[in-house]
């Protein structure tokens, strides 16, 4: 995520677990867990480190990927997360359920 990355697609996205999870390895604190990395993504400076995540979580999005029933059974939930900035359709996935 320090390298340009403005999202990330969770395939086979089916659990609240999941999504939490993902948003804790793609988010820098308070938000995740994610370390902070002052390199060429900072030009090797970073005055304001609580700024910069701040800015940095809002602009990371995170997309669920419709791909099974479990997730229609699942979706309300996972939004209600807060981490789930779109959706990504399987339509082959889907067709088999």
């Amino acid at each position: 995520m320090d390298f340009i990355a403005i999202g990330i697609k969770l395939l086979h996205a089916e659990t609240i677990e999941q999504v939490n999870v993902l948003a804790s390895w793609v988010k820098y604190l308070p938000e995740g867990n994610l370390a902070i990395v002052n390199g060429s993504n900072t030009d090797f400076r970073m005055q304001d480190v609580a700024r910069y995540c701040r800015e940095v979580n809002e602009a990371t999005l995170i997309f669920l990927k419709i791909e099974s029933r479990l997730w229609l059974e699942s979706a309300e939930g996972m939004f209600e997360t807060g981490w789930g900035d779109g959706l990504v359709f399987g339509p082959v996935g889907i067709s088999l359920v």
